[in-house]
């Protein structure tokens, strides 16, 4: 299969009001980055396009130092000095850590890719995907084409309650989003020929349970929540709602079916998803697009949702997300969940980072989304799976962290 499993890892954002993504750092910042590194390991930043970032003067003097106050373009070279720093030192990150990206207050201050790897390159993000098809959720409950996280299965899937168990046609939305409607965590829908089918009656289920249990399962049911509430693909409606107007591009994209072989072997499958290089967003069996896992964005793609969720939903004075969706998605709504931080929201992780509230989107091997509001705080990371596989935990603790203590 395409997934081997997920990583699993508050402040809300819906009255923030920040600035898109600006382009990338001048020649000056990484000449200044350059005199700082040296001869450190790895590639640094990619080149620039455009005039220095402006990053909030405000913002840098909080960074402790004992010369006192220092300004964004000293902030830049401090952060970039330690990101290539830890890089260099560590074998797993030079082998596996494909790109990794900072921005303050819209200003992107640092941006690093692995040899060899182009900033429009595409990578598994894994369970990020789920953070992705929640933003598709909100949006339509937004438009009014789904009601509301109160409704049911039952309501929501109807030509699929027939099927149903009577405690699973009672299972709300809200409890599919924060894994606490009792689907397995075992996969075993993944060698049936309709996968909803398959998680709505496997009998391993314990709905009504309320417990929060991280299951692929119950992710991939927002995929035929959302085709049966809009009546279109997930990729149609994901292009006009979400992705077109972030500038994320996903033309062409690849074709591909996730459909095992035989006694469920996947590899043919999987070589065809290895080989694509572009957009692609895998589909089930019966063509519901994989909600769980799998899709293929760049690590800048990555930043840009990051950002649109700093900035409540917000993009050049477009709200493309209710800021409410962002504010209750991006808040613990079931606490002391194992995995990243303290809690989870709506297919996002929820918790703290050197003593700040910052929310994550997660994935396998170290795909990272990490947002720290009151900092204006975004950091984007893509990896590589593989031996010594990198975490979205240790990212986050390694890369980010520090960061934060930087800001403040």
């Amino acid at each position: 299969m395409l997934t081997r499993g997920t990583d699993i890892s508050d402040t809300p954002a819906a009255a923030m009001t920040r600035t898109t993504v600006r382009p990338w750092p001048s020649l000056l910042v990484l000449g200044v980055l350059a005199f700082v590194v040296g001869c450190a390991v790895g590639p640094t930043a990619t080149p620039p396009t455009s005039a220095p970032p402006t990053a909030s003067t405000a913002r840098a003097s909080t960074g402790p130092t004992s010369e006192g106050p220092i300004d964004p373009v000293a902030l830049q070279a401090r952060i970039g000095a330690y990101v290539n720093m830890a890089v260099g030192a560590g074998d797993g990150y030079q082998r596996l850590l494909r790109g990794f990206i900072v921005s303050v207050d819209g200003d992107v201050i640092f941006e690093r890719y692995a040899a060899g790897i182009d900033p429009s390159a595409t990578s598994n993000i894994f369970s990020v995907t789920k953070s992705v098809m929640s933003t598709l959720i909100g949006i339509a409950i937004g438009e009014g084409s789904i009601p509301g996280v109160d409704a049911t299965l039952g309501a929501l899937l109807p030509d699929k309650a027939a099927a149903m168990p009577d405690s699973v046609r009672a299972v709300t939305l809200e409890q599919v989003l924060t894994m606490s409607g009792g689907f397995t965590a075992a996969e075993t829908f993944l060698t049936s020929d309709d996968w909803v089918q398959a998680i709505l009656t496997d009998p391993a289920n314990r709905p009504g349970s309320g417990e929060f249990e991280y299951a692929n399962a119950s992710s991939h049911l927002l995929s035929a929540v959302l085709v049966e509430a809009t009546g279109r693909p997930v990729l149609d409606y994901a292009r006009e709602k979400l992705f077109d107007p972030l500038g994320i591009s996903t033309r062409p994209a690849t074709d591909l079916v996730v459909q095992p072989g035989p006694a469920g072997d996947f590899a043919e499958v999987l070589a065809a998803y290895n080989a694509v290089t572009g957009f692609t967003w895998p589909v089930d069996p019966t063509g519901l697009a994989v909600a769980f896992s799998d899709l293929k964005i760049t690590t800048r793609d990555l930043l840009t949702i990051g950002q649109l969720y700093l900035d409540g939903g917000r993009r050049d004075g477009r709200q493309i997300v209710p800021a409410d969706w962002v504010s209750a998605a991006t808040t613990i709504q079931i606490a002391n969940t194992p995995g990243f931080g303290d809690g989870y929201g709506y297919q996002w992780w929820v918790g703290q980072v050197g003593g700040h509230p910052t929310y994550a989107a997660i994935g396998l091997a170290g795909q990272l989304i990490q947002v720290v509001p009151d900092l204006g705080l975004v950091a984007a990371a893509s990896s590589t799976e593989g031996p010594g596989e990198l975490s979205a935990t240790s990212i986050s603790t390694d890369l980010v962290q520090p960061i934060v203590q930087m800001l403040g």
